[in-house]
């Protein structure tokens, strides 16, 4: 990793690299979304106790404080968008696909530095693709963002656009059931190939669905997978206000509930499915149906940490204080590499 690191500073170094603003996912729920910040990511930042224990800071915003992040967790790795207290947002799935992508937009743009390109073919990791100048020619009719997604890899950005590009089009009207359909696909393909599985990638579907007639159930189905996924409610995005949708939409709660009182249904209800999955893990363990290792008890028991700082907080995060809980859970499970990681 540490390879790829020094690359994408290289290419924070060059200029070429888009603010982190733009790699937020948008919410649907906003009718006039904030305007992006358009500064530059600045490279090697330095470490940050703030941000999400198993967060590696890669590049830093200081006038937005996001951090491009590699996240690295027992279940898999995926680079992130991040903030000082805060919950985190896929970005992609790797360092390598990321920069694929920026020289991808720079060709398309005819911008390209043919020293970049060396660059990256020079550096890259072993195993990922050598970037051919031309072969976007081949594809150039469908665009840059869709070049990127059948030909780089997914990115949260790019899937989340495609679905609302998708909205945006029926000018109001009410989608045909083929017009649904391929909405919400664009979704779900998200969901499928993000190395790891996200709240953040969720609450969109779900956020999508609430927008659309009659999909209030699904909405709310989708909202509550959240707490199931690798990284879910730690992963539900970089805002408060991603932490309040989740609460909501699981609870099918509308708007005019109060942040507070959202959260504190979340909670009730929340804390009644974990003593319910209790029992039920406790019951197979007795009839010996399912063994848990202690790997996968010290995940779980992460999980769990993680998933309170949030909740406690309100989506202020106080993941300083849980470092040292966090290194011993994993030191118990033998992962003591994750447990170094986030004891920094």
């Amino acid at each position: 990793m540490l390879k790829e690191i020094v690359l994408i500073n290289k290419f924070a170094d060059a200029g070429v690299l888009p603010p982190l603003s733009s790699l937020l996912l948008p919410n649907p729920e906003l009718s006039s979304p904030p305007s992006p910040d358009t500064s530059a990511p600045a490279p090697f930042p330095p470490p940050q106790p703030k941000l999400h224990p198993l967060c590696t800071p890669i590049l830093s915003c200081p006038s937005s404080s996001l951090h491009l992040c590699e996240l690295t967790t027992p279940t898999g790795s995926g680079l992130v968008l991040t903030a000082p207290n805060a919950p985190v947002s896929p970005v992609a799935n790797s360092i390598s696909a990321f920069l694929m992508r920026t020289l991808a937009e720079q060709e398309f743009a005819g911008t390209l530095d043919q020293s970049l390109v060396d660059l990256y073919n020079g550096w890259k990791p072993a195993g990922s693709a050598v970037y051919t100048v031309g072969d976007i020619e081949k594809l150039r009719r469908f665009g840059v963002e869709k070049y990127c997604l059948l030909r780089v890899g997914p990115f949260a950005d790019l899937y989340t656009n495609l679905a609302l590009g998708k909205l945006a089009a029926l000018e109001g009207c009410a989608p045909s059931p083929e017009q649904e359909t391929d909405i919400l696909a664009s979704c779900e393909v998200l969901n499928a190939k993000l190395s790891l599985s996200f709240g953040s990638t969720l609450l969109f579907n779900s956020r999508v669905l609430a927008s659309l007639a009659s999909r209030g159930d699904e909405a709310r189905d989708i909202a509550r997978t959240i707490t199931k996924a690798d990284a879910g409610i730690w992963g539900v995005g970089v805002s408060k206000g991603d932490v309040h949708s989740m609460c909501r939409n699981s609870l099918s709660l509308p708007a005019s509930v109060p942040d507070a009182d959202a959260l504190a249904q979340f909670r009730e209800w929340y804390g009644n499915v974990k003593a319910t999955e209790s029992a039920q893990s406790e019951a197979a363990e007795r009839q010996q149906e399912e063994k848990k290792t202690e790997r996968d008890i010290a995940i779980e028991k992460a999980n769990e940490i993680m998933e309170r700082v949030v909740l406690e907080g309100g989506g202020e995060c106080d993941w300083a204080g849980c470092r040292e809980a966090l290194g011993a859970v994993y030191e118990e499970g033998g992962l003591g590499f994750f447990a170094k990681v986030v004891r920094g």
